[in-house]
């Protein structure tokens, strides 16, 4: 926890054990952060996750001199050190980081894409950033589908028009639960490879470039013989 981290490395922090979920909802981020803010019962800020949450609590951060660190936001908007000058995150700039995953697409011969993500304005506005970057390089996208954590139809639906479309690599966005069903239910898809990298329409396996993918057990997908995915993840250099 972060409390031994500090110890260990020759800090003192107190956490004051409050805890609030946002449920992403800016007013309800604003409003508490404001209580602890004129409670004066905290030094610093983790969180909130969300960019519509954290931006208006950066707001209010800049305002009060207290530092905050997001392990979430990614709106290109917070990356200003003017606007927001006690704000941090441990995660990429969104614009960025879906630009550098595009281009880590071309740059491994990958032509065609396929979007899928989860129904929601966060994940759709990272795959139009990638869409975007991708189709400036020279590539295609196939097919932009949405499904939702609620619905297995539209989840598996989903999956069957990625799969006709032959993108040569899908780029994949969703949140824990949809996460799950996702790749819970992704079939050949996520089937390993044979001969060449993407599917394709070759018969083969497909590349899975996983934007941001907020499911702790992608690992049994992506590390397993059956599958054959590149996960990027926000906060790790590097792609496995």
């Amino acid at each position: 926890g972060g409390d031994s981290w500090a110890a260990d490395n020759g800090h003192s922090i107190e956490f004051a054990g409050m805890n609030y979920d946002t449920v992403c909802t800016p007013s309800n981020a604003l409003g508490k952060a404001a209580e602890y803010a004129l409670l004066n019962s905290t030094s610093a800020w983790v969180g909130p996750g969300c960019s519509s949450s954290c931006i208006p609590v950066a707001k209010l951060s800049a305002y009060y001199g207290m530092p905050m660190v997001s392990f979430g936001a990614m709106a290109s908007e917070l990356a200003s050190p003017a606007d927001y000058p006690f704000f941090f995150r441990t995660n990429p700039n969104g614009e960025l980081f879906m630009t550098s995953l595009a281009a880590f697409a071309w740059a491994e011969g990958f032509d065609s894409a396929a979007l899928l993500t989860e129904a929601l304005p966060f994940f759709s506005t990272l795959a139009e950033k990638f869409a975007g970057a991708f189709e400036s390089l020279g590539g295609g996208v196939q097919t932009r589908e949405t499904f939702t954590a609620s619905s297995l139809p539209s989840v598996v639906t989903a999956l069957a028009n990625v799969k006709a479309s032959s993108a040569m690599a899908i780029v994949s966005g969703a949140y824990v639960d949809a996460g799950e069903m996702l790749f819970s239910n992704c079939g050949e898809l996520c089937q390993a490879a044979s001969g060449s990298a993407g599917g394709g329409g070759g018969g083969g396996g497909y590349v899975w470039l996983t934007m941001v993918t907020f499911y702790d057990d992608i690992g049994k997908y992506s590390n397993s013989a059956r599958a054959n995915m590149v996960g990027i993840f926000s906060c790790v250099d590097a792609y496995k």
